[in-house]
């Protein structure tokens, strides 16, 4: 128990070494003090030891306290920076555990993301390399169908000018035709009219003379006489629907017997029935003269036949009218003139119009006298052929260099 306080008192006290003599004294000091404690007994000792302490603690504690406040300051230091960063390591750790698990997750999501970009990467390149190839397909059979387009222009010579010239061509042969066959003068010269157009907008000087041809064309079916083809129709259809009312020769003949007896009084006396006696018997003989055998009368009930067949020869001359056939139109007309003298009355005004309407018609022409049109697509033709002839020649001249 003695030793621990002069344990405690003597290590603080080795760095002065100054002063050796006094270290000395003391130390002779404290064994003499503990001999004489260690015969006085216990009682001694207790009271002796606070006295010894009480001395010493306060020069120690000098001595201790100027050497550790800078050791203690440096220490408290470091045990707060050491603190510090462990709190701070803490600190970070528990940051680093959710910002791991959630960098963790968008690496998977990324890589996922990536991985996707990469698929649709592959799809597209996979397209593209599809639609070029479609493409390059396409674009060869564009080349292989110009180099056909020109391998057939150059061997038929047909250039911008050389398709006008054709549809040129197909115009003036559609007028003839027109012209030729169905009489259609109007069609005709607007088809001339519309070629000669064409070939004014070409403006190749060689075309002039077909020009020329077709101005020839033109004046010479203007000329032409105009043929109402509709109003000669509307014609003969009113002449057919007055056929009814046309009076035949019994009819007239029987309604003046019957006005005549229906007129006649009675007689007063036997001289006036004697009279009328004789009248009758004059009345049963009459004499005609006819440079023409008599024919005999028909029967009533065949008068409806009458109407019937004059009404069909009317209608056939129509319909030759809007044929454009001149004699069919004129032997129709001719046989419903010697119908209507046979058998109708021909003092009834009805019938002189009818027969006055038929000679007018009778002078019409349906089909006059056409001229020739041929001149300009033969022209034309002509002027085709020199330059397919020069086409050719040029194309084997660039072929030879």
């Amino acid at each position: 128990m003695s030793d621990k306080p002069v344990t405690a008192n003597s290590e603080p006290a080795k760095p002065e070494a100054a002063k050796p003599k006094a270290a000395n004294a003391d130390a002779t000091k404290a064994g003499i003090s503990q001999e004489s404690t260690a015969k006085a007994g216990p009682a001694a000792g207790a009271a002796t030891k606070p006295t010894e302490t009480a001395k010493h603690q306060p020069a120690a504690k000098k001595r201790t306290d100027s050497h550790r406040s800078p050791l203690s300051l440096l220490a408290m230091l470091i045990a707060l920076l050491a603190a510090g960063a462990a709190g701070y390591g803490l600190w970070l750790l528990q940051i680093q555990v959710p910002l791991g698990a959630q960098l963790v997750k968008t690496q998977a999501a990324l890589q996922t993301q990536v991985a996707q970009l990469e698929q649709g990467l592959q799809l597209s390149r996979a397209e593209l390399t599809k639609q070029t190839r479609a493409q390059q397909v396409v674009e060869d059979e564009l080349q292989t169908l110009g180099t056909a387009m020109q391998d057939l222009s150059a061997s038929l010579g047909r250039s911008t000018v050389a398709w006008r010239m054709a549809e040129v061509e197909y115009l003036l042969t559609v007028a003839n035709h027109r012209l030729i066959l169905a009489q259609d003068r109007e069609t005709a010269i607007a088809i001339f009219e519309t070629a000669d157009e064409r070939i004014r907008a070409i403006g190749d000087t060689s075309l002039l003379k077909v020009r020329k041809a077709i101005a020839d064309e033109l004046q010479a079916l203007r000329a032409l006489p105009e043929v109402d083809v509709a109003g000669l129709a509307l014609r003969v259809g009113s002449l057919l629907d007055s056929v009814e009312q046309l009076p035949l020769r019994d009819k007239n003949r029987i309604a003046a017997a019957t006005r005549e007896t229906s007129a006649e009084t009675p007689p007063a006396d036997w001289q006036q029935f004697a009279l009328a006696v004789w009248n009758d018997l004059k009345s049963l003989v009459q004499v005609r003269r006819h440079q023409q055998p008599t024919e005999p009368l028909l029967p009533p009930d065949q008068t409806r036949h009458l109407y019937q067949n004059l009404s069909l020869k009317l209608e056939q001359a129509r319909l030759a009218v809007l044929q454009r056939d001149t004699a069919l139109f004129h032997q129709y007309l001719t046989e419903a003139e010697d119908w209507i003298r046979h058998y109708f009355e021909a003092e009834s005004a009805a019938v002189v119009n009818a027969l006055t309407t038929l000679d007018t018609l009778a002078d019409s022409e349906l089909r006059p006298t056409m001229p020739d049109v041929s001149a300009s697509l033969r022209l034309l033709r002509e002027v085709m052929q020199q330059q397919r002839t020069a086409t050719r020649v040029d194309s084997k001249q660039g072929t030879t260099e």
